[in-house]
């Protein structure tokens, strides 16, 4: 009998782990059975404890006892050692959480009460978000240019940010900040809602005194990163002894240090590249949309009762979105009925845009002053204003709920909406405007795990289409062969190679680093999911001949997995390439990758530069594609803002007594620069040598 995971997940989330110390007994226990239980408790399902539980800790600790005992008994002697290591791990890790807390009490905020500590955060982070925006606008009317790409406002610190930079931070950092405070007051409710106390009228003074606690926040996220990164990617962290430290460190008073290594600093950079491409792509159509159209004079607005698309649209940001997610995910949006707990992808962007509208009109009307961000409403109110705009009946209730700040709230920007008392919301605007829903919405759904898959087949169809559409041999086929059979998402013949494609619909993680470990074994899958087509095709050369004629299966074979959303890989992975729908398909649009950038006249238009060469000669051909999956340039593009963009190196957390301070590469400048050198050579060289 082998480990039974189910068994294993049981044990520790009823808190009954009799029934795994059975399941122990009776099984095997081989150095595989006790590798599987030792990820299992690292990953998952023994608990970590962020706050103090004295109970919980002492449960784990018998727990553990016990599991220790069996192995010991009926293994070699060691056999235990990975089991107590991981308990020794998760104790280390908490001595982290634990050394910020204790220096919470130390911070001027500490004499404020609970009510008025976050009634300050909100007040503050709002003042912050106004200044980006205005500082933003300064930047415009200065170089009079229109570049939301590359539009940047200094960070108070010499560099120059994109506006994005400083908007995301303070909104992750203040989610962190509400977080420790919830527990710490007891402010999630039994079924894992935020319920905050009536907001207060906030001074300047203590406004000041709770900044430092966005510092101790940031801290916070940051050993969360460290926690989730040690434990799903086998990353290190080490306690490192006194007589190791750096000079300075011991001139500052600083007792303890802690070392972390990424585990898996490849993955994470592909991870981070294939995110920040969704995040650039929806903003260029944004742009494109704003300034290059007329469709905002056609914008109806929240006031009146308004039908979902495509019979009309609340905002522009709607629209733009329900457009970018037509062509993410190959389907049509206004009409997809498909529905991801309750709701249909075109209920989830109007209950987005509504709430950004009901926040973001007020402000941009007035005279933009912060509190307009925060925007207290009656539940009830709330509810018919989504159903007067085309949530019906109990689906409006079900988005409020659905958007609300909770324990597994990971950012405001998913859920901006927080309870007050039992009928009171406030949407949090800095995280409403300036957002664009189908961001939002792909977030929140992978936050939710909300599998986009169930798409799959209108994305080979759609995949299969435009392959058709360039004028080349491409076919879908499903055979048999013996017991076997094979799925063959698209085959297609061009000149003397035939191109594979596993067609995949799966979310991006989200920079969700549980979400992306996933995905990182999903990606070893399909390799071996592709490789058993590629065998299929070898053993029986008779599917290839029948599809594309005599001789087809003695052409050169090219396998690779397709996603719809924009994640690629640098290189192939055991002979099979990754590459995306974005990336593919741009490829047979023009010669060149080109950037847009538009003026602010009163007729703003939009100039196309051409900064990448995409093909070797005037025309397509395959090897053009060849050499795009060889070498992917969005890919590369993104690598190298990646590779240039200042680590966050050392933490040196100032408002926090001199403790801890945790070293900590999030994206290793070596890692970047090896997938680059490898990258580099196979780009196609540029017609022009001008065009960079």
């Amino acid at each position: 009998m082998a480990l039974r995971e189910k068994i294993v997940r049981e044990a520790f989330a009823k808190k009954d782990v009799k029934p795994l110390l059975s399941h122990l007994r009776a099984i095997s226990l081989g150095s595989d059975e006790i590798d599987m239980l030792a990820s299992l408790l690292k990953r998952g399902c023994l608990p970590l404890f962020q706050y103090p539980d004295a109970k919980g800790e002492a449960a784990r600790e018998d727990a553990i006892t016990q599991i220790v005992v069996i192995i010991e008994a009926r293994a070699p002697t060691g056999a235990a050692d990975e089991i107590k290591a991981v308990l020794a791990l998760f104790k280390l890790i908490e001595t982290g959480y634990r050394a910020i807390l204790e220096d919470l009490a130390g911070l001027p905020s500490a004499s404020l009460t609970p009510q008025c500590r976050i009634s300050a955060l909100f007040d503050l982070c709002a003042q912050r978000r106004d200044g980006v925006r205005t500082a933003s606008m300064d930047a415009i009317i200065v170089d009079g240019m229109i570049d939301p790409i590359g539009l940047g406002v200094a960070d108070g610190h010499g560099n120059v940010v994109s506006p994005d930079v400083p908007i995301d931070v303070d909104v992750v950092t203040l989610t962190m900040a509400l977080k420790m405070e919830a527990f710490q007051q007891g402010w999630f409710d039994g079924s894992g809602q935020l319920v905050l106390p009536k907001r207060v009228e906030t001074t300047t003074d203590e406004r000041e005194a709770v900044r430092p606690l966005l510092t101790a926040a940031q801290a916070w996220r940051h050993w969360t990163w460290i926690e989730e990164e040690t434990r799903y990617f086998d990353g290190t962290l080490t306690d490192v002894a006194p007589s190791e430290f750096p000079q300075d460190y011991h001139d500052a008073g600083v007792t303890r240090f802690l070392h972390h290594v990424p585990g898996s600093a490849e993955w994470h950079v592909i991870d981070l590249a294939a995110n920040e491409r969704l995040h650039l792509r929806i903003k260029q159509e944004a742009a494109q949309m704003a300034f290059g159209t007329n469709a905002a004079k056609l914008v109806k607005g929240v006031s009146d009762k308004t039908p979902l698309l495509p019979d009309a649209f609340v905002s522009i940001e709607e629209l733009q979105s329900a457009h970018t997610l037509d062509h993410a995910l190959s389907i049509n949006v206004a009409t997809d009925t498909t529905q991801y707990r309750g709701l249909r992808l075109v209920e989830w962007l109007r209950g987005y845009a509504t709430l950004q509208e009901l926040v973001a009109v007020p402000y941009e009307a007035g005279d933009h002053r912060p509190e307009l961000l925060l925007v207290e409403v009656e539940r009830a109110d709330l509810i018919k204003r989504l159903q007067r705009v085309g949530l019906a009946g109990a689906k409006a209730d079900s988005f409020i709920s659905l958007v609300s700040f909770d324990k597994g709230t990971r950012d405001l920007f998913d859920t901006p909406i927080l309870c007050i008392g039992s009928t009171t919301l406030l949407l949090y605007g800095p995280a409403l405007v300036g957002g664009i829903p189908a961001q939002t919405t792909l977030s929140r759904l992978a936050c939710l795990k909300q599998s986009l898959e169930a798409r799959g087949k209108a994305f080979e169809k759609a995949m299969l289409a435009f392959m058709r559409a360039q004028g080349l041999d491409a076919q879908t086929t499903t055979v048999r062969r013996g017991r076997e059979e094979y799925d063959y998402d698209l085959l297609v013949r061009w000149d003397e190679r035939i191109f594979l494609f596993e067609c995949k619909s799966r979310s991006l993680s989200g920079n969700n680093l549980i979400a992306s470990y996933y995905d990182a074994l999903e990606l070893e899958s399909q390799v071996g999911q592709v490789t058993r087509l590629v065998d299929g095709l070898k053993q029986h050369p008779d599917i290839l001949d029948g599809l594309f004629g005599p001789g087809a299966s003695e052409l050169e074979l090219i396998p690779s997995v397709l996603n719809v959303l924009p994640m690629s890989v640098p290189d192939p992975i055991d002979g099979i390439y990754f590459t995306d729908a974005s990336a593919l398909t741009r490829l047979f649009h023009s010669p060149a990758l080109m950037m847009s950038t538009a003026r602010s006249e009163s007729n703003p238009f939009f100039a196309s530069v051409p900064t990448r060469r995409l093909w070797a000669g005037d025309t397509i051909c395959a090897d053009d594609l060849v050499r795009q999956l060889q070498s992917p340039v969005q890919l590369n593009l993104m690598l190298r803002q990646i590779g240039t963009t200042r680590s966050m190196g050392w933490l040196k957390a100032g408002c926090l007594a001199a403790t801890t301070r945790i070293l900590h590469q999030v994206v290793p400048t070596s890692a970047v620069n090896a997938m680059l050198g490898e990258t580099e050579e196979a780009e196609p060289p540029s017609a022009d040598p001008s065009e960079g």
